[in-house]
Parts: structure tokens; C-alpha cells; sequence
């Protein structure tokens, strides 16, 4: 709105329908009301067909429309959106003040919470699949492993490390096997 009072001294109508406006701010609100008190022409201010939205930045615009003098058409004033999806559709003006809240609280902690649960279950998949390399790794460098175990056995005497070991068939009885 402009700053300059004499600038709507033979205002009658003031149309704002169809627009994009979700919440008056209060110098909006302050505004309206000083033009009909000071000009006293002012018949009409249309504010219809916008998406108001009937969460809890919506309750000075509410309280306004409770107490304003200004020729609102109050009753065609309709929630788009709203936090509790039963207002929807209804007038913003047979609302209760109590009805306008938000719970952005509540889904930060919802989105938080699913976060939570997302990074714990990558740093799950990641240590399973950490699991399952090193288990791949052992499997396919068995051999290998087996004589780093005998050379460690043959370092430290007396102490007992289980090498994989192989049946021996009848036929290689008798014969002499080195580890």
C-alpha cells in the first residue's frame, strides 16, 4: 500500500481477489483500516479466491477479521491449506483461533527421526558389506592365510592356531607330509 494517506481519500473499492495471498501482514491489515476510518468511502475490499493458510501464521489475519471495521467480504475468505486437512475449504472466518496452529515442530522431529533411521541403516550396509569383503577375501586367500598362521605357530611356540587340514587318502599312507 502507498505511504501517503491522501492517496486513497476517494477509494470505494478495493479488489485483491485472485491473487496469490496466504496471510495479511499486520502493516496490510493497519493499513485498510486507517483508509476506511480516515476517507470513510471506502464501500468494499474484496479479497477473495486467495490460497489462505489456516495454520498459525494465519491468526493475526484472523483476529483482524474478527475486529476490523473495513468492508471485508469476510465470508468468502476460504482456507486452501491447513495444517489439520479438515479445514480445507472452510471459511477462515468461522475458524477458532485455537484451530490455527502449526506443527512444523512436530515434522522437523518426524524428518529428523527418518534421517536417523536412514544414516543408521546405510552405516549397517556398509559394515555388512565391510563383513562380507573381509570373509570373500579369506575365503579366496585361504592358502595364504593358512601359512602366515603356521609361520606365526612356528614364532610362538606353544601356542595353538587351527590350520585348515585335508584327509589323507590310503593311498598317500605311509608318506611323509610337510607343513
Amino acid at each position: 500500500m502507498p505511504t501517503k494517506s491522501d492517496c486513497f481519500h476517494a477509494l470505494e473499492t478495493l479488489d485483491l481477489s485472485y491473487n496469490s495471498i496466504q496471510y495479511l501482514t499486520p502493516e496490510f491489515m493497519k493499513e485498510v483500516d486507517d483508509v476506511h476510518k480516515l476517507n470513510g468511502k471506502l464501500k468494499n475490499v474484496f479479497m477473495h479466491e486467495n490460497p489462505f493458510e489456516c495454520d498459525c501464521g494465519l491468526q493475526g489475519t484472523w483476529q483482524w477479521l474478527k475486529d476490523t471495521k473495513a468492508p471485508v467480504n469476510k465470508e468468502q475468505l476460504l482456507c486452501a491449506s491447513s495444517y489439520q486437512s479438515m479445514y480445507n475449504g472452510k471459511r477462515v472466518i468461522d475458524l477458532e483461533l485455537g484451530d490455527l496452529v502449526c506443527q512444523k515442530a512436530v515434522v522437523q522431529s518426524n524428518i529428523q527421526s527418518s534421517v536417523e533411521v536412514e544414516v543408521v541403516l546405510v552405516v549397517t550396509i556398509m559394515l555388512l558389506v565391510l563383513v562380507m569383503s573381509i570373509i570373500a577375501f579369506a575365503f579366496v586367500h585361504r592358502d595364504k592365510l593358512g601359512l602366515v598362521a603356521r609361520r606365526w605357530q612356528n614364532k610362538n611356540p606353544g601356542r595353538e592356531v587351527l590350520v585348515p587340514y585335508t584327509i589323507l587318502l590310503p593311498s598317500e599312507k605311509g608318506k611323509d607330509i610337510t607343513i
